[in-house]
C-alpha cells in the first residue's frame, strides 16, 4: 500500500488536521481529524475552478452549484477507479463535489465505508461501465452519474436510502434499472432523458415516485412493482400511486389510454409528450391535473371526458399545451357550455357530446358497422379513428366493423 504524502503526516507539525488535504496513490482527500473521516476530493491534479456557474449540459432548470466543465481540462484519463476503505487511521465516507467529473473512469470501486456521493461525483464519464457499490452507501446526491452513457444496468444496494435529483439522468443506453429494498424515493428527473431505459424494478422500500423521473424515457414499458409494495400498481402502461389516487406515467407503445375510476390526479407530466396515444378517457374521479399532464401530444385526437362539470384547472399549469387546436374534447350531454365556458377547457376549438351511450347505440345508429373503420369502446367512445386493426390496444371489449372483439 502506497504512503501518505510525509508533508501531509509530520507528527512534529502544530498544524491541526481538520480540512487537510493529503495525497494517496493519486486521489486527493480532505481530513476531518475530529471524526477520522476522509473525504475524497479529486485525482491526479489540483482542480481548476474559475468562470461562473452555467446550465447543465443535459437536463432541464437545474444550475450546478460550482462551475463545471463538459470536457476535462484538469484530469487524466483514470480507467479504473478504486476508492479504498481508509487512508491511515481515517475512514474514506465521501467522494466530494464533482470528484471525478468527465475524467475517463470506465470502472468505479465504491470503498466500504463511502456513505455518501456528494453533487457531481461522477458526471459525464461516458466511458463508466460498472459500478462496485460500498456497503455504507446510503445517500447518492443530485447529478452524480450524470451522463454516464456507457451504464447500462444498474442495481442499487439495499443500503441507499435516497438518490436525488437526475442522479441517473442523461445515461443514454441504461436499459434497466433496480431501487433495492432500501430506496425511499424516485426522485424528480431521476432518469430524464434515459431514451433507452425499458425496464424499472421497484422495491418494496419505495413509498414515493416524482412524476417528473421519467421525462423523456420513451421505451420504459415495463415496471415491476415488488409484490409488498402496495403503494402502487402498473397495468396497461398506467403507473398509479394508490395512496394519492393519482396517475404518474403512462408508457409510450398504446394509442388507447383510460384512466381507471377513483383516480382523482393526472400529476405533471403524466402524458406529455406521448406521441403514440390517440385517445384518453377521464373518469368523472379526476379533479386535479398538474402541470403539462396531458401536453405535446401531437396525434391525440379525442379526449373523453366522463364529469358533467368541468374540473377547474390554472391557466399556468399548460396541462392541454399545443393539444387543444387537433383534439376534439368529448363531454356528457348537456354539459358542452358548461366546458366551453370554463377556463382551460374553452381552449378546445371543437367540444362534442357523446353520442352513443353503449353498444345498444352503435348497433341502433348503424356505427361500427363494416363500413365503418373506427374502433369503439362498449360504452360508445371512439378509442381509435381509421383503424386497420386492433394491434396495440389495451385489455378490453371493443366493437370494431360491426362486430365485438375482445383483447387479452
Amino acid at each position: 500500500m502506497a504512503m501518505l504524502a510525509a508533508a501531509a503526516f509530520n507528527t512534529a507539525s502544530a498544524a491541526p488536521w481538520d480540512d487537510e488535504s493529503v495525497v494517496f496513490d493519486g486521489l486527493h482527500y480532505t481530513i476531518d481529524s475530529v471524526n477520522n473521516t476522509a473525504t475524497c476530493t479529486y485525482a491526479i491534479l489540483p482542480r481548476i475552478r474559475t468562470g461562473v456557474c452555467k446550465r447543465a449540459p443535459y437536463t432541464h432548470d437545474y444550475y450546478y452549484s460550482e462551475p463545471y466543465y463538459e470536457k476535462s481540462e484538469n484530469y487524466e484519463h483514470l480507467g479504473a477507479l478504486v476508492v479504498p476503505d481508509s487512508v491511515d487511521k481515517f475512514e474514506v465516507d465521501k467522494i466530494g463535489f464533482y470528484a471525478f467529473h468527465n475524467s475517463g473512469i470506465t470502472s468505479v470501486t465504491i470503498g466500504k465505508n463511502v456513505k455518501t456521493l456528494d453533487e457531481g461525483a461522477f458526471i459525464c464519464n461516458d466511458q463508466l461501465a460498472s459500478i462496485k457499490w460500498g456497503a455504507a452507501l446510503t445517500n447518492i446526491n443530485p447529478m452524480a452519474f450524470y451522463g454516464c452513457k456507457a451504464l447500462t444496468k444498474v442495481s442499487l444496494p439495499d443500503a441507499v436510502k435516497k438518490a436525488e435529483f437526475a442522479c441517473f439522468g442523461g445515461c443514454d443506453n441504461l436499459t434497466e434499472f433496480s431501487t433495492g429494498n432500501g430506496l425511499e424515493s424516485v426522485s424528480s428527473g431521476m432518469f430524464e432523458l434515459c431514451g433507452n431505459l425499458s425496464t424499472l424494478n421497484i422495491g418494496n422500500s419505495v413509498r414515493d415516485i416524482d412524476p417528473s423521473a421519467f421525462w423523456g424515457c420513451e421505451a420504459l414499458h415495463d415496471i415491476n412493482i415488488a409484490p409488498s409494495n402496495k403503494h402502487f400498481t402498473f397495468t396497461d402502461g398506467l403507473l398509479i400511486n394508490n395512496d394519492s389516487k393519482s396517475l404518474i406515467f403512462f408508457t409510450t407503445g398504446k394509442d388507447t389510454c383510460s384512466i381507471p375510476d377513483g383516480i382523482e390526479k393526472v400529476e405533471n407530466g403524466a402524458l406529455c409528450f406521448n406521441d403514440d396515444i390517440r385517445s384518453l378517457t377521464i373518469p368523472a374521479s379526476v379533479t386535479y391535473f398538474g402541470y403539462n399532464s396531458v401536453a405535446e401530444n401531437d396525434n391525440l385526437t379525442a379526449i373523453h371526458c366522463k364529469a358533467a362539470t368541468p374540473a377547474k384547472i390554472e391557466e399556468k399549469v399548460n396541462v392541454f399545451h399545443n393539444v387543444t387546436d387537433h383534439c376534439t374534447l368529448y363531454v356528457p350531454a348537456g354539459a358542452v357550455e358548461s366546458y366551453r365556458a370554463a377556463p382551460v377547457w374553452k381552449d378546445f376549438k371543437e367540444i362534442k357530446e357523446e353520442v352513443a351511450s353503449g353498444i345498444t347505440d352503435i348497433a341502433v345508429s348503424g356505427i361500427g358497422t363494416n363500413t365503418d373503420r373506427n374502433v369503439y369502446a362498449p360504452d360508445g367512445r371512439i378509442v381509435r379513428q381509421n383503424a386497420t386493426s386492433l394491434e396495440g390496444l389495451g385489455k378490453g371489449i371493443y366493437i370494431y366493423q360491426g362486430q365485438k372483439h375482445i383483447v387479452k
